[in-house]
């Protein structure tokens, strides 16, 4: 095992120690009046802007100990190793200022003025930050030689550095976007990282790990490098924006949009298991990660304050079912992992994203009426939704429900509705027997429309005849009067003018009187 390794691990073991008894639960490290923001952690110590004093001070709290500190008045920008805390005061020219912890002394940076200086961090007796001169350039310091000197000076901006033993990395637009430059100070050898034409920015390095956010497919996500492999590789894929990334060991955590509001996620390198840290109706933002400690800037209420969780083995494996996530689709569920049993219970208890597959039963819907005849006809509603109508013998039958409750609502003519709830049984045939009561309401109704409709055919049948027929039904007879000529009426047996007997008219069909 070499040393970095074992260092790492000593790391790990004195964090797990010493919060033991904290677990993975959220923990407020500053929740104070008005802005506690831009979070920096290392070991137990944690420093971060505050505003609670109406200006911009520096606090620190110390995790081991429960302890606050206040660290600098009037100062911005912290970073902090070991026992070192480097922050930004603004005079007439931004300067840059620290303080030993162990020591308790305060120390001033003897470094070029500059009308604007930001992003600082620092790792051993070195210490980087983005300085304006005409562009954005990154310089560095040597706390033990008192020495400042030139890190990346070129055409374009350089900002945004990271720090690692003798590695520096930053933003880059000499090429006229954003890339991801480094230099390793100990050969003075610049060299680029990523050369793409989409935007690369906000890295952050440990190790032979660097990771950034990476906008080439449309979004942000988060990609990584290994210094080692020469090697690159995505880290998030998830179609909404995912910005800002920190790094630690194997850990890589950043802020994640994906609902719809920033929260904190994290990833394991060695693992490739994805998992959320801080997910809440508000902005999670600003992330930082130190052995099994992630701290962020946290703006759900009216103030941001700073808060933290600590990272158990059973933050990727909460229900301990021995299926981390996100593999294990409820992390909070033992009975609920892949290669669970599916139980039929309206979940996907064996994680395959397919909710009581094979969980189908066969049911027989028969209907009958009050007199226990069969129906024939009746519509056949399950949940809402017409499925069909019955046979001949009153029976509907479907083996497309998966096992659980419906509601089967049943109509036919002449019969009240009727509605029943049922179960589907696993493998299983579920006969559902529904009666329905006569409407004789409706049956009258429905019969006297009958006879309606019956008369008016027969009425316009008879009106078609008697217009198509060509013979009379009678035969003609005398329209006047044979004795006195006036006009009579076919069917009159006497003439009411002259008295005449009409019934011994003559048959002479080819007179007309």
């Amino acid at each position: 095992m070499n040393k970095k390794k074992a260092g790492v691990l000593c790391i790990l073991l004195f964090m797990c120690l010493t919060f033991a008894n904290k677990g993975s639960e959220e923990i407020k490290i500053a929740a104070k009046r008005r802005d506690q923001q831009n979070p920096s952690i290392y070991g137990t110590i944690v420093v971060w802007d505050d505003y609670r004093n109406l200006r911009w001070d520096i606090f620190g709290y110390n995790l081991s100990t429960n302890e606050e500190l206040h660290i600098a008045r009037y100062a911005q920008c912290p970073a902090v190793y070991d026992n070192v805390v480097i922050w930004l005061h603004n005079d007439d020219n931004v300067g840059i200022s620290g303080y030993n912890l162990s020591t308790e002394k305060e120390f001033q940076l003897a470094v070029t003025p500059s009308r604007f200086k930001w992003d600082t961090a620092i790792y051993g007796d070195i210490v980087v930050w983005t300085h304006l001169n005409v562009d954005y350039d990154i310089y560095g310091y040597n706390l033990v030689t008192g020495q400042e000197f030139h890190i990346a000076a070129r055409v374009g901006d350089q900002s945004h550095p990271a720090l690692y033993n003798n590695i520096v990395v930053w933003q880059d637009t000499r090429n006229g976007n954003s890339d991801i430059y480094g230099l390793n100070l100990s050969t003075q050898e610049e060299f680029q990282i990523t050369s793409h034409s989409s935007e690369q920015i906000s890295p952050a390095i440990y190790g032979d790990i660097i990771v950034w956010e990476d906008n080439r497919n449309g979004n942000y996500d988060i990609y990584g490098y290994n210094l080692s492999k020469n090697e690159e590789f995505q880290i998030t894929g998830n179609s909404s924006d995912q910005k800002n990334p920190a790094v630690y060991s194997d850990l890589v955590v950043w802020e994640d949009n994906r609902n719809k509001n920033s929260d904190i996620y994290g990833y394991d390198l060695s693992s490739g298991q994805e998992f959320p840290l801080a997910v809440s109706g508000g902005d999670q933002v600003n992330p930082a990660v130190y052995g099994e400690v992630v701290i962020w800037e946290d703006r759900a209420g009216d103030d941001a304050d700073i808060c933290g969780v600590y990272i158990s083995e059973t933050l990727f494996d909460r229900d301990s079912d021995g299926h981390p996530y996100p593999a294990d689709c409820d992390d909070h569920n033992a009975d609920i992992h892949p290669g669970a049993e599916e139980i039929c219970d309206r979940k996907d208890n064996d994680c395959d994203g397919a909710i009581d597959e094979g969980c189908t039963g066969v049911m027989e819907i028969i209907v009958i009426d009050s007199e226990g005849e069969k129906v024939e006809g009746a519509k056949i509603f399950i949940d809402g939704e017409y499925w069909g109508v019955t046979d001949t013998e009153g029976k509907f039958v479907t083996s497309n429900l998966i096992t659980r409750e419906y509601t089967i609502r049943v109509e036919a003519q002449g019969h009240f509705p009727t509605a029943k709830i049922a179960a589907i049984e696993k493998d299983e045939t579920q006969e559902v027997v529904i009666e329905l009561g006569k409407n004789d309401a409706q049956t009258s109704l429905f019969g006297l429309l009958v006879v309606l409709v019956f008369v008016l055919l027969l009425l316009i049948v008879l009106i078609i005849l008697l217009r198509r027929s060509k013979s009379p039904l009678v035969e003609p007879s005398y329209t006047t009067c044979p004795v006195c000529n006036a006009r009579i009426q076919e069917d009159w047996i006497a003439c009411p003018h002259c008295g005449a007997d009409l019934t011994k008219r003559p048959r002479d069909k080819t007179r007309v009187y």
